[in-house]
């Protein structure tokens, strides 16, 4: 599966940043791959992602990479350090309407990379505050029109996130009310 995320991430990089020629002779398609070697934190892609500037956000098992077209720059969890990704396995990527980044995470929440300070902000988890994300194992992430972010989580339902307050609204089935 791994091998098959890269071949399909491979062929994006060349779309994006192939040049267009029109007319009977066009120039053939070359295709790159990008390993380890080139920098990517980890060979399973679980996500991939080009933003509104043309960046490609590649989601792995070990961190969040952001490709320019030339280099890799790796975005990891750091004990410590508020400002820095709150777990490396990136389950799904989006963008909002600012340009930030939101990635869901395999237990640490939610992450939003600000792109105009480059660190990030964390949406968590906690059991004594029901105004937080229901989990913090996180699966999908969806930004709707108002710029509320909607967060599937592996085991509790959706959280509806408001970004300007950080304000959450748990939806959880019940089964005792249809």
């Amino acid at each position: 599966m791994g091998r098959a995320r890269i071949a399909a991430l491979a062929a994006l990089v060349v779309l994006a940043h192939a040049p267009v020629h029109v007319g009977a002779n066009p120039a053939p398609m070359v295709f790159d791959h990008l390993t380890l070697e080139d920098g990517l934190s980890q060979a399973t892609v679980t996500n991939v992602l080009q933003d509104s500037q043309g960046f490609l956000w590649i989601g792995t098992e070990s961190g969040l990479n952001r490709y320019d077209g030339y280099s890799i720059e790796t975005y990891s969890r750091e004990r410590g350090n508020p400002d820095a990704l709150s777990n490396d396995f990136i389950w799904e990527i989006a963008e909002d309407a600012n340009g930030d980044i939101w990635v869901t995470t395999n237990g640490g929440g939610v992450a939003r990379w600000h792109r105009n300070r480059d660190a990030f902000s964390t949406f968590t988890h906690n059991p004594d505050d029901p105004a937080t994300l229901s989990s913090d194992t996180t699966r999908a992430i969806m930004i709707d029109d108002s710029g509320r972010v909607w967060v599937g989580t592996r085991d509790s339902g959706i959280s509806l996130l408001d970004p300007q307050t950080g304000h959450v609204e748990r939806l959880q089935h019940n089964p005792a009310e249809p």
